[in-house]
């Protein structure tokens, strides 16, 4: 993303939407792709955050693409 986003300030910057929704869409394509465990489990939280960032950036997840919504997962698996 880079040249994508603003400078840092105050641990803030700001990110083109157009290139977040790239990022969004790619990261749940990956998701979607894989079955290591260890990605999926160390993902979770992250994708969570992306997820709201790109509800409240106006971006439309297209979740036909990505074969419907992430399943959620039970708390210990």
């Amino acid at each position: 993303m880079q040249g994508a986003r603003a400078p840092m300030e105050n641990d803030e910057c700001q990110i083109s939407p157009d290139t977040f929704e790239i990022f969004v869409n790619a990261l749940l394509a990956k998701h979607r792709r894989t079955s290591h465990a260890i990605w999926l489990a160390l993902s979770e939280g992250f994708i969570a955050t992306v997820l709201v960032l790109a509800e409240r950036a106006g971006i439309k997840v297209d979740w036909a693409r990505h074969g419907g919504p992430l399943p959620l997962q039970p708390s210990g698996v």
